[in-house]
Formats: structure tokens, sequence, C-alpha cells
């Protein structure tokens, strides 16, 4: 079994779109009557114009307002330039497939982004709830693919640096160490207090400018090459692997990077494809490299299927296109 803050600005999220909403188009961004001299209208203003984010049917932003799970992971899965790829179909409790946010959800859970809660069986993403600062931080650290990265942070470090801090206690145990790692790579910072404020609401403002710095940042669209087919995305680099299959009965079992097993889990090896790091797989899909396994070596992949016959089916192929979107 494989083991499995700019102050204001950083401590402070894009009015994302109900399906009516979605109809807005990123030529109207310039209507947008409430962000005019706003500290994040020159962000704001150019996710809208890539038609990243859009305003609202009554021509606002709402830049102070608390951004929601859904709004929040649709931007970011958005401006990481990735198009929804329908494989397996996922049952969310409370996110039908008929739901506006149902492609992204889909896609950010194949790709390690949002886990959500099981309860009775079922499967919840909350996506009506309000972002706090940590989750916008360990969210923001997965779509970067740096979630490997951030499990190499020792425990006993990232422990000293938050007793350091008056309210270190209102840390959630599973976001300790990507707060850390996104204070030491100063993606956030503590508020003119020193506190952390990790329950702090996210304003869709904030939410806007982490996802034009840190996610889109034209910058960061230099390197990345485009592919167009099946479904669009932005690539770092490709490599031809040899990929094998595997399943495992029990859903209780995790991935090295503790998400639990599902399609678009992925076993690597390290050396080759970094864990975290974020893959479209010829004839699978969107993924994540979130485990690793002993017979896992060079330029080979595993594959988990949610089936022991889909596994079997899929057998050994010897030469896979992957592309590292990371």
């Amino acid at each position: 079994m494989r083991k499995k803050c700019l102050l204001a600005v950083l401590a402070s999220l894009t009015l994302f779109s109900t399906a009516a909403e979605a109809s807005t188009k990123p030529a109207e961004a310039e209507k947008v009557t409430d962000i005019s001299e706003h500290w994040a209208e020159s962000q704001i203003r150019q996710l809208q114009k890539q038609g990243i984010i859009q305003g609202g049917t009554d021509g606002k932003f709402h830049p102070e307002q608390a951004i929601t799970r859904a709004e929040l992971v649709t931007m970011f899965v958005k401006a990481k330039g990735i198009e929804p790829a329908a494989r397996e179909r996922v049952s969310f409790a409370d996110v039908p497939q008929d739901h506006w946010f149902y492609p992204y959800a889909m896609t950010a859970y194949r790709m390690g982004i949002l886990n959500g809660e099981k309860r009775g069986g079922k499967l919840y993403l909350q996506p009506e709830k309000q972002v706090t600062k940590d989750e916008l931080i360990t969210i923001l650290l997965r779509v970067r693919g740096e979630a490997g990265r951030v499990n190499q942070l020792p425990w006993s470090a990232a422990m000293k640096t938050l007793y350091s801090y008056p309210d270190h206690a209102a840390v959630a145990e599973w976001g300790r160490r990507p707060l850390v790692y996104a204070l030491n790579l100063k993606l956030t910072q503590p508020s003119e207090a020193g506190r952390l404020e990790p329950d702090k609401l996210v304003t869709r403002a904030a939410a806007a400018y982490y996802a034009h710095e840190y996610v889109f940042r034209p910058s960061l669209q230099e390197s990345p090459q485009q592919q167009q087919e099946p479904v669009p995305f932005r690539y770092a680099r490709t490599l031809d692997v040899k990929t094998t299959a595997y399943h495992y009965p029990n859903d209780n079992v995790k991935s090295y990077l503790g998400l639990p097993l599902r399609p678009g889990i992925v076993a690597v090896d390290p050396d080759v494809i970094a864990l975290g790091s974020h893959l479209y797989i010829e004839g699978y899909g969107y993924a994540v490299a979130a485990d690793i396994g002993g017979a896992v070596r060079g330029n080979h992949v595993d594959l988990y299927y949610p089936s022991r016959q889909q596994a079997v089916n899929h057998g050994v192929k010897e030469k896979v296109k992957v592309y590292v979107l990371d």
C-alpha cells in the first residue's frame, strides 16, 4: 500500500458567474462600475479582458464581498489556462451535473486541487462556502503544482514558525505547512498587528489579485506552450512514458501526498516528474503526480482506475505522451 498577504491584499478574492451571469463577455469588462481606483483594479480588469472572470448582471464586480469556494476554484483553474475535460463523471452530493460549477469541480477534483469531504458515503464540495485565508493559500499552492514541495517542509520547522505568531492555534492542521510555505515565499504576510488571521474571509478583489499575480501573471505565460486538442491547456514540457494501471478496493487508502485515491491520482518517479505536478495524459486526461511506488522508475507513470477491470483493460502501454502543465 502506498504511503501515503501588500498586507491588506494578502490578508484579505472575483465575482464568478452563475449560469446566467456567465454570458457576460470579456469585452464588457470596462462597463464594470465599482472597481475604479480600487487597489486591485488593474488585476481585475486584466482577468476580465482574458475572460477569466466576469462582473455581475448588475454591472458591478462587488470587490469587497467574500468569495465562495466554487468561484475561487473556477477562477484559479481558468487562470491556469485549463479548460475542463470530461472523463469519468464524478458524483458530488451538492454539485449536480447541471450545475455551472460542475465541469470545473470535476477537473479540479481529478487534479487534486479540491478534495471535498465524505459524509455518509457521499462526497460534498460545499461550493457556496466562503473561503478563508488558510484555504485560499492551500488551494493556491495546489493550483501552482507545489503540493510536493509543501509536503517536504519539515513539520518541526513549520510548527516553529507558527509558534512565533500569537494566533498560531487558529491554524487548522491541514493548513499549517501550506501557510508557512507561503510565508517563506512571501506569497502571504501577517497583518500589521503581526497576526496570521487564517480564518479571515477572502474578498473577491483579493482573489483576483492572487489569481493574476501568482497563477496567470503574463510573465508566467512566457514559457508554457498551448495545446488545443483534445482540450485547450497550457503546458511546460512533454515526455513519452510507459503507463501501467492500479486499483485499490479500499477507498480509505491515500496517496503519498495524502490525497484520497481516485481517477487522476497517478504515481511517478519524483526524479522525472515532481510530486504535485499537474499532467495531461493522452487517453487518461488531467491528473496530479501525487503518489510514488517501488516499481515506478524513470519515464513510467502508474494510473489509478476506479475498478480493477479498468486497470486490467489498460494493461501496459509503452509510449504515451504526457504533458507536464507546471
